[in-house]
């Protein structure tokens, strides 16, 4: 197999799937490289040498804390043979969040002695089922007004 998914799974799930394959040539099979395409992803300690009819694995490893929605991810191997020196695994999930805020957090900087209107707006959108309750904004510095538009 050269594909997994994980289906849906909850931000900031740490995930690991073991890619198992098997030598079906008439020699050593030799992996010297596991490369994922992002830092989501790490591999574990792969099988480097495989003997004629034998199976290894390539562990993987995956952190969807700053992803969200449908991912494919991919990550290069590399190994001896002749036939097929360079394989792609595919990783696929879909991660699902309770609450998205973008962007994360808005800054203001006050100008001296100078009086500005600046906005400032913070998109959140609930996934969840159930009702999302939003406590009126607050500002405790007293150069700032909050207010919520609706």
């Amino acid at each position: 197999e050269t594909e997994h998914d994980f289906g849906e799974v909850a931000n900031g799930a740490s995930l690991k799937h073991d890619f198992v394959f098997t030598n079906t040539g008439t020699s050593t099979l030799e992996v010297t490289d596991v490369s994922p395409e992002c830092s989501c992803a790490n591999t574990g300690d792969w099988s480097r040498k495989v003997e004629p009819g034998r199976s290894g694995t390539i562990p993987i490893r995956f952190n969807s804390t700053t992803l969200s929605g449908p991912i494919h991810k991919l990550v290069g191997v590399t190994c001896n043979s002749p036939t097929q020196a360079q394989t792609i695994l595919h990783l696929k999930a879909i991660v699902w969040k309770a609450i998205d805020v973008d962007p994360a957090s808005v800054s203001f900087t006050p100008q001296d002695e100078v009086t500005t209107v600046q906005t400032k707006v913070v998109r959140i959108v609930n996934h969840s089922k159930v009702p999302l309750e939003l406590s009126p904004p607050e500002c405790p510095h007293p150069a700032f007004t909050a207010w919520r538009a609706m």
